[in-house]
């Protein structure tokens, strides 16, 4: 009992020790070398999300505007701006494509900064905050997630940007903070449209009820009204500039919802029939599992977003804590944004960890105010060991989560560093070519996207596309130049017929891939000789010859 005692009677003092040494794991977890090749930021992963992000990015810092620029020919991106906007300055300083992983990396310690900003403004128990702290800067998402070119490192940091918002004294400043968020939310990720809209009625409503001077409410409103109407403003003329269109209709957003209708987009994936009522209930059962601690699909592999016992407690606070006077309005924040969320998802047509990523916080966080709220009904009942107790447990339980796939990373042993071979495979096929005198009669037939080939050492060798089902078709002519795309057989033959020497890739036509029906195809059609092999099959390199 004397060691609870001494621990009770200096717990800020050593909570606050525990943090700073929970800051520098994080950062430890962050140091990467983003140039090696022996990690996934070489890859570009998952594409082609990362390309619509860093090309424009990098094309801006470059002069050439915020488009997916190659070669003198550019296209519109299919994500929002804010991000590659956030990328940008970082490719003034350098423009190497991987340099948007100290990008990323600022973003995961403002977050972290940030979420411990929120933690110190609630009321909670000291031990909670260290525990949560640490559930927050130990998770795998949140550490491994900036090895990604994607915008959910921004998001993150925007949505725990608004709950601090939330739970902040309201003045002008904030305010205009809270207008700009809602609209940077959804420039950040057009998905997220319901979010910001439940932020805008969430701060109205706090507006509302911490102002009584009528006078001052009107004024209020109005300058939290014209704060988003601004910015949306700039969104829109941005969105118009690059791509054509306005914001106003939300086409994009609702054709979503065109349930049971097949369709394409033109730069990736299908933006109509992304919703089916079938999906529910697997999609339910994995976004389950995912909350309460399992394994989720998230950017192509498998993360563990939380521990069990802040899933579990997690999950039970986010509907409980409404209830709770003191933080009602933050709670029901948290509690709409999921569910909000959780529903589009369980119509998605893929599991994808991405659209929860904020989650996160929001699981952490109601842990700990449904945690606290039962240990100050333990206290009031003279019963302090059941606080120890449920303390010991409960950090257990978190440590035995989340410490072995933070040694693992410590160590190198994660496996998560394992991507594709992008980088790999264009390195083999750079050096392969590099010293021939004729290289501009070279054309090389590969799934992998023009764009990913610049982000290294310039080709010197044309590209040309292998499956009319591979990503950025619809913008071929942009992608791979002006031919007519239509007939990929007749390309091949009228390219070998003008005197230049074809070559194909055999990356991602393993019959793993649907891209092994093309292969199959150009080789029922010409002649394949193998010329060059390694990376287990990865950088096989075929001579394409007439029959």
């Amino acid at each position: 009992m004397k060691l609870f005692s001494f621990l009770y009677k200096f717990r800020y003092e050593i909570s606050s020790v525990l943090i700073l040494l929970i800051i520098f794991l994080l950062f430890l977890l962050l140091l990467k070398n983003p140039y090696s090749d022996e990690n996934i930021i070489s890859d570009f992963l998952p594409l082609p999300d990362a390309i619509h992000y860093v090309t424009p990015a990098r094309s801006l810092a470059l002069g050439f505007g915020l488009n997916l620029y190659y070669e003198g020919r550019s296209a519109s991106a299919a994500v929002p701006p804010l991000y590659s906007l956030y990328l940008a300055p970082y490719y003034l300083i350098n423009n190497d494509a991987r340099t948007y992983y100290f990008a990323n990396v600022v973003l995961s310690l403002l977050s972290a900064v940030l979420f411990y900003l929120l933690l110190s403004k609630l009321k909670l128990n000291p031990i909670l905050k260290v525990l949560s702290f640490f559930a927050f800067c130990t998770n795998i998402a949140l550490y491994w997630y900036p090895s990604a070119a994607m915008a959910e490192n921004l998001f993150l940091f925007l949505y725990l940007l608004s709950v601090w918002l939330l739970i902040s004294e309201v003045n002008k400043r904030n305010i205009i903070v809270a207008g700009l968020v809602v609209i940077c939310l959804y420039a950040t990720k057009y998905v997220e449209i319901i979010v910001s809209g439940i932020l805008a009625a969430s701060y109205f409503l706090k507006i509302s009820l911490s102002i009584k001077n009528k006078k001052k409410l009107i004024t209020s409103l109005f300058i939290f009204i014209l704060s988003i109407t601004v910015p949306l403003l700039f969104f829109d003329l941005i969105e118009y500039y690059t791509k054509g269109s306005h914001i106003w209709p939300l086409s994009d957003i609702f054709r979503f919802f065109n349930f049971g209708v097949t369709g394409s987009s033109q730069l990736s994936l299908p933006l109509v029939g992304y919703m089916d009522i079938a999906n529910i209930d697997f999609n339910l059962y994995q976004y389950l599992a995912g909350i309460l601690g399992g394994e989720l699909t998230t950017a192509g592999q498998g993360l563990i977003i939380a521990s069990p016992i802040i899933g579990m407690l997690g999950l039970i606070g986010l509907f409980l804590n409404p209830f709770n006077k003191e933080y009602r309005l933050i709670t029901s924040y948290f509690l709409l944004t999921f569910m909000s969320t959780l529903i589009f998802c369980l119509f998605f047509y893929i599991v994808e960890g991405r659209y929860i990523f904020f989650v996160i916080p929001v699981l952490i966080l109601s842990f700990a105010i449904f945690v606290d709220r039962l240990w100050i009904f333990f206290q009031g009942k003279d019963k302090l060991y059941l606080i120890y107790l449920t303390a010991v447990i409960i950090a257990g339980f978190i440590l035995f989560s989340q410490v072995p796939p933070v040694v693992n990373e410590l160590t190198g042993k994660n496996n998560l560093i394992k991507g594709d071979s992008n980088r790999l495979v264009i390195k083999t096929l750079n050096s392969s070519f590099k010293g021939l005198t004729n290289s501009k009669k070279v054309v090389i037939i590969s799934v992998i996207p023009p764009y990913l080939f610049d982000y290294y050492e310039k080709p010197n060798y044309k590209l040309l596309p292998l499956s009319q089902r591979q990503v950025f078709m619809g913008i071929a002519d942009a992608a791979w130049g002006t031919d007519d795309y239509s007939d990929l057989i007749n390309l091949y033959r009228k390219y070998l017929n003008s005197g230049y020497s074809l070559y194909v890739s055999a990356f991602k036509t393993d019959p793993n891939f649907v891209y092994s029906f093309d292969l199959m195809k150009i080789n029922y059609y010409f002649r394949l000789d193998k010329v060059a092999d390694g990376c287990d099959g990865k950088c096989n390199l075929y001579k394409v010859s007439l029959k």
